[in-house]
């Protein structure tokens, strides 16, 4: 496997590139925390790989522009409130004590209330970000076998693809992931939006099990599944910059 390393400069601010040419079909590129990764198959000429190169950069420039021109608005958290995740509203009360430094996050399946347990003590700001952290990992626990079960039942209708495992976590770079080898994330930012937008990123993901790229054969089978899809990117494009914890 080559690895080469180069930088993307947007805003005065330096992102590290790293691109892998290794055993494997199409092209992939994802945006972390640490940069910028490509993976490239192979088999490709060096024109092709030099012009995979190029296009994922392109995308990825555009992606953190995005990103960059919108706020993230994270949720303030208060006792009482109703947070709609999913198909399901679910009401948050905080109980104060004087025990214990570390938030705690428990959810009451019979009427959905969710209990945040935290020391008097603890800074509002600091408390305010963990509970969404917190809340996060609630919902994903409490959704994924939902997610679990669409995905599965999508595939078994349009793909009939192996699936090893689906996860969810929360995610800021992208809404969705599949692997190669069949492993599917979801973001849990996405319970915030309707259904229909829902179903559109589990499709998206499961057409990478046919095509690892965003090549024309690509699009043309998430068309062929969800004819106006553009309508769901650009749900996700105006109102995503929203969807946070």
């Amino acid at each position: 496997m080559l690895h080469q390393k180069t930088t993307l400069n947007i805003d005065d601010k330096q992102y590290l590139v790293s691109i892998y040419v290794e055993r494997r079909n199409g092209t992939r590129v994802s945006i972390t925390n640490k940069g910028i990764n490509i993976r490239i198959a192979d088999y490709y000429s060096n024109e092709k790989k030099n012009d995979e190169v190029r296009s994922c950069l392109k995308w990825a420039r555009e992606k953190i522009i995005q990103k960059l021109a919108k706020v993230s608005i994270r949720p303030p958290y208060a006792h009482g409130s109703i947070f709609h995740y999913g198909d399901i509203d679910f009401t948050l009360f905080f109980v104060h004590s004087e025990k214990g430094k570390n938030l705690t996050c428990k959810l009451n399946l019979e009427n959905h209330e969710i209990i945040i347990t935290f020391n008097t003590n603890t800074a509002t700001k600091i408390a305010q970000k963990n509970i969404g952290s917190l809340l996060s990992k609630l919902m994903a626990a409490y959704f994924t076998p939902k997610i679990d079960q669409r995905i599965r039942a999508f595939n078994d209708l349009h793909f009939k693809k192996k699936i090893t495992d689906v996860s969810m976590r929360n995610t800021s770079s992208r809404w969705g992931s599949c692997s190669s080898k069949g492993s599917i994330n979801i973001s849990t930012r996405l319970l915030f939006a309707p259904q229909w937008v829902v179903d559109y990123v589990l499709i998206h993901e499961l057409c990478h099990l046919i095509h690892m790229d965003h090549s024309d054969k690509f699009w043309a089978l998430v068309k062929s599944i969800i004819p106006h899809y553009e309508q769901a990117e650009k749900h996700l494009h105006e109102k995503g910059g929203g969807y946070n914890f």
